[in-house]
């Protein structure tokens, strides 16, 4: 059984994270490196490794390692987030939760002294953690749905058509699911997009509407890139990941789910962001020649 877990959670770290994962075994053991911020150009590899005879039943066996060729990283912050990650969820799959909370650390930590810095005077320097507060995270979406309602999503935006791309449905264990993208170039785009889809009743009724959406501003070059779950807890994460490691730009992409009964576990997530990639592949919305792998 926990081969089986162990099997189930690295298909669906895969279908995420793609080509940027890499995964080694010596024996029972088994490594997984991760390349940030892209396999394109990696500044920082997460490494974990993990006994796969007692892996998820014991955390002890856990091993993480942050790497770098250019930056000074402390292990010990590694360490401490595996402790975090591992008190919150005993016993159980910490894989992906473990790979996101030290990207953050290292997405918050732009500032890690450079190998050929002098690091005199830096060894007591206080490190300031940043938190995230979910509730302005879910504050600033459902005003984005408040606005986007108001709307109606009835006229053009500035005159300029938005052509919203419909994938087929996906029937798996008796769920659907259906990807629909179009290209967008600022926030009122993205919300226009949302609520011309909810205007659909049949997108409406789906159980979750999964949204990610990554797109440059034009006039600032700032990149905005969000994602909401929907009520399918962690999903959006992922799918904002899979743009991301695509390469994609300027695109907002939503996977309707209607839930047929049957359980799926976390091979859901597998489904969402494949048929997010197969639309989004099609339509040319990824580097070329950088295609991410399915599994």
């Amino acid at each position: 059984m926990a081969d089986q877990t162990i099997d189930e959670e690295l298909e669906v770290l895969n279908s995420i994270y793609a080509e940027a994962l890499a995964s080694f075994s010596n024996g029972d053991r088994c490594t997984l490196q991760l390349a940030y911020p892209s396999s394109d150009s990696p500044s920082h590899t997460i490494e974990v490794s993990f006994s796969s005879t007692l892996y998820p039943g014991e955390h002890r066996n856990v091993e993480v390692a942050l790497k770098s060729s250019t930056y000074y990283i402390d292990s010990e912050f590694a360490t401490s987030i595996l402790d975090k990650v591992s008190a919150e969820n005993p016993g159980g799959n910490i894989l992906f939760q473990l790979f996101e909370d030290l990207k953050e650390y290292l997405a918050n930590h732009e500032d890690l002294p450079r190998r050929d810095f002098d690091m005199s005077g830096l060894q007591d320097e206080a490190v300031e953690e940043v938190v995230v507060d979910p509730a302005e995270f879910h504050r600033r979406i459902a005003e984005r749905e408040e606005r986007a309602k108001e709307s109606g999503g009835r006229t053009l935006l500035n005159g300029k058509a938005i052509n919203i791309i419909h994938g087929p449905n996906v029937v798996e264990q008796r769920s659907t699911f259906q990807a629909h993208l179009a290209q967008v170039s600022s926030m009122e785009e993205v919300e226009y997009v949302r609520c011309t889809l909810l205007l659909d009743k049949k997108v409406a009724a789906a159980t979750h509407n999964i949204m990610a959406y990554r797109f440059t501003d034009p006039a600032t070059g700032i990149v905005h890139h969000d994602c909401d779950d929907d009520g399918e807890c962690a999903a959006g994460g992922r799918l904002g990941e899979m743009v991301r490691l695509m390469g994609a730009s300027n695109v907002i992409v939503v996977v309707s789910r209607w839930f047929g009964g049957v359980l799926m576990g976390p091979s859901r997530f597998k489904y969402i962001c494949n048929t997010a990639r197969d639309l989004m592949e099609e339509h040319g919305f990824c580097k070329e020649d950088k295609r991410s792998k399915k599994t």
